[in-house]
């Protein structure tokens, strides 16, 4: 069964949500573009693993430049020079990555979210709840395992010249005795098309919960990466015109000394592609999938801290610059919702 609370981390608040048999959790920090900070599973063997790098301390969040978990909106990745052309005007976009003259990651990191839903499903029962209040809205029958749901939403109105297109961005993360589940959704609420893309970012390790990782723990990491096409790139990691095979990781292989910040496309691959990060210390592998297909998840980025203590592996609806290049764009009419899926589990 879980329990879902709010509690203090610095100025901000933290949602919650742990089994309370097997102590799996996730924590939630909607005032920091509802970011995923810790994720606790247990693998096989019944150990309590923290999978995803977070911040120990609320002063790391104001000054994080690792995107760490962040979710990507209305772009992942990078703009060249921040500037892109839609429907006959060209735009510019603030350079928040300046020493690669780039935008990256869109720009809903680091703004506050708000929550739209809150549940936990037991014994074929799901239990709306307020976490701040810590009781009960209502309960209505379910299927399926028992699992948390947390939904947050931001609205932007379209406000900063280089994107003047307003949308809603939502987030459900779901925690079920099968791992991890995140559902993104982009709503066009205004009048006109906008360009559209949205990911989500972020590190992996194996720890003890609240155990920090080593540097270089990821030389003895295996990864498997369901692609060989990448691209090759200019000095300013921007994509060129043509793709290339890197084939280093079909199978699950030491990561070694690998430096990666490498873009996968995954079009015409299965209609679910999983992404394994295994430690042989601990016995455990990271299963990472997307759902690809029309208008899904057709990329992955694999990054590479200089620290090499955590693995990124981002999953994206578009390459870099796409909204120069167009791979994997896509045009949202008024009205219309883009949605996708992705998860993480551990093996």
């Amino acid at each position: 069964m879980y329990q879902v609370t709010t509690e203090p981390f610095g100025q901000y608040r933290a949602i919650c949500c742990r089994h309370l048999l097997t102590g799996e959790a996730m924590h939630i920090i909607p005032e920091m573009g509802a970011m995923l900070n810790a994720l606790h599973l247990r693998s096989p063997q019944g150990v309590l693993l923290s999978l995803i790098w977070g911040a120990e301390s609320p002063a790391e969040l104001s000054t994080d430049r690792w995107f760490r978990s962040s979710l990507l909106f209305p772009f992942p990745n990078r703009v060249a020079g921040g500037q892109y052309p839609f429907e006959g005007q060209t735009y510019q976009l603030p350079l928040n990555e300046p020493a690669r003259q780039a935008a990256i990651h869109g720009f809903l990191s680091h703004v506050p979210w708000q929550l739209a839903e809150c549940s936990v499903t037991h014994s074929g029962q799901t239990h709306e709840l307020d976490p701040a209040a810590g009781h009960e809205l209502a309960t209505q029958p379910a299927e399926g395992p028992d699992r948390a749901v947390v939904r947050l939403a931001h609205g932007y109105a379209g406000s900063h010249p280089g994107y003047p297109f307003p949308f809603r961005a939502e987030v459900t993360y779901s925690l079920s005795t099968e791992g991890l589940e995140l559902t993104l959704a982009m709503i066009n609420t205004g009048e006109g098309n906008l360009p559209a893309g949205m990911g989500w970012h972020p590190y992996f390790h194996f720890t003890a919960p609240g155990v920090a990782s080593p540097q270089g723990a990821v030389n003895d990491y295996q990864l498997q990466i369901n692609s060989d096409k990448t691209y090759l790139y200019d000095s300013n990691l921007t994509p060129l015109a043509r793709q290339t095979s890197f084939d280093q990781f079909l199978q699950l292989t030491t990561v070694g000394d690998t430096f990666m910040d490498n873009c996968f496309e995954l079009v015409g691959e299965p209609a679910r592609v999983v992404s394994r990060i295994h430690s042989p210390i601990h016995r455990a592998t990271i299963e990472v999938w997307q759902d690809c297909g029309p208008q899904q998840l057709n990329y992955t980025q694999v990054f590479t801290l200089p620290e090499r203590h955590c693995l990124a592996i981002e999953p994206m609806s578009c390459a870099p610059n796409a909204f120069n290049n167009g791979y994997g764009l896509v045009i949202l009419p008024p009205d219309q919702r883009l949605t996708t899926s992705m998860g993480v589990g551990l093996g």
